[in-house]
């Protein structure tokens, strides 16, 4: 159970199943997030978007162009949908086996998808009704039910028994929990940052022109946007694999310490 130990396990099997990982990314989050690139990009540089004065209006952009806007839309929202895929599918293969293959990653993220889906909204809701009457409640109900996601995939147990199940496996070692949470948030956070230093300085420049009430070229904004796509990818691509692989052994071994 120690941190140190589950960490250490969690990275070696990313390393085992990169190309795996890689792929997953590669095909339902890299490839339909360029497809939304590119339409921010021909939305910047073609419908002059750019030069839309949104300040006194945020709704300017979809007046002038309501088809690239509802367009953009629908793909960003594609684009989210298939991302999603690739998570389910790497937590559900991740929970048969410390190795998998792509067949079987997809396979077992197709047939668990809208039960994950289903379960992802209906807890978001607990969660963020907790949060908004009584912020501490919601703090404590979302460690209990940290380990409520793998029960529910991995056991096949409904949503209020994964609940159940999790807050049972979590009583009298709330506060390792909580503890082990913040340490791999904090590791997450980190790796986050170091990936955002590109996206953070070429957004910095472009902040600066900006208010400066310099020229900026469409084409500067394009670059920043790409910068800001293939930082958020590299990072994402390590930091949400090993957040899942390390909650999914977490729960194994809390599984049998019960």
């Amino acid at each position: 159970m120690d941190f140190g130990d589950l960490l250490s396990d969690s990275w070696n099997e990313y390393k085992l199943n990169f190309k795996v990982i890689f792929k997953l990314f590669l095909y339902f989050i890299i490839l339909p997030g360029i497809v939304v690139l590119l339409i921010q990009t021909y939305g910047t540089y073609h419908l002059d978007l750019f030069n839309i004065d949104s300040e006194e209006n945020p709704f300017a952009v979809f007046y002038e162009n309501p088809g690239y806007y509802m367009s953009s839309l629908a793909l960003s929202l594609i684009a989210g949908f298939l991302s999603f895929l690739a998570y389910v599918s790497i937590t559900c293969s991740a929970l048969k086996g410390k190795k998998f293959s792509y067949s079987e990653a997809l396979n077992e993220g197709k047939k668990n998808y809208w039960r994950a889906i289903g379960y992802v909204i209906v807890v978001s809701i607990f969660i963020a009704l907790l949060l908004l009457l009584l912020i501490i409640p919601g703090i404590i109900f979302a460690v209990y039910w940290a380990f409520a996601y793998f029960i529910f995939l991995n056991e096949k147990k409904g949503i209020m028994e994964s609940l159940k199940a999790s807050k049972h496996m979590v009583k009298g070692k709330w506060w390792m929990t909580f503890g082990y949470g913040i340490l791999i948030m904090l590791i997450i956070m980190a790796i986050s940052s170091v990936f955002a230093i590109p996206s953070m300085i070429s957004g910095f420049v472009y902040a600066i022109g900006y208010y400066s009430g310099g020229l900026l070229s469409s084409n500067f904004l394009i670059m920043v946007q790409i910068v800001s796509f293939i930082s958020s990818i590299a990072g994402q691509l390590i930091t949400t694999p090993l957040m899942i692989l390390f909650m999914k052994n977490f729960y194994f071994a809390m599984s049998k310490k019960k």
